[in-house]
């Protein structure tokens, strides 16, 4: 298993989804997983800006439904977890590889006015730009 801890900003709203136990192996019951993406940033090296990795997290059982009801889109988040890379083909052709994380430990750690943070995001023309969550990503 490979372990990662992480702390970034929460940047889509927690949704929940069900897996039916038809759909899984043996019989077991009813699966509730929350899901929701986090940017990370990584330290910055002179020169150059500030790079971000985004997550894309899910909790499952009770953690998840902790998650579905207090998680919001901005709020500060620790998580650990285990790190299960996929690679996907893009219709273009490019490949991607996506860092998806099965969280074991989750904490929230602020509210809206604690984030003082700028990350780089990828604009639908897929252009970088840096903007400020506090105002741009999270709308409040």
């Amino acid at each position: 298993m490979q372990q990662i801890l992480f702390t970034g900003v929460i940047t889509s709203e927690p949704k929940t989804y069900v897996v039916p136990a038809d759909q899984q192996i043996g019989n077991p019951p009813d699966m509730t997983f929350c899901h929701f993406n986090v940017a990370a940033t990584r330290a910055k090296r002179p020169g150059r800006k500030r790079p971000v990795d985004y997550y894309s997290v899910r909790c499952y059982n009770q953690r998840g439904e902790f998650a579905q009801k207090y998680a919001k889109r901005g709020m500060k988040v620790w998580i650990q977890g285990e790190l299960q890379p996929e690679i996907i083909e893009r219709p273009s052709g490019k490949l991607e590889i996506l860092l998806n994380v099965r969280a074991v430990n989750t904490e929230f750690l602020g509210r809206r006015e604690d984030i003082n943070e700028t990350i780089l995001c990828i604009g639908q023309e897929g252009q970088e730009e840096y903007i400020d969550i506090a105002e741009d990503l999270i709308g409040w």
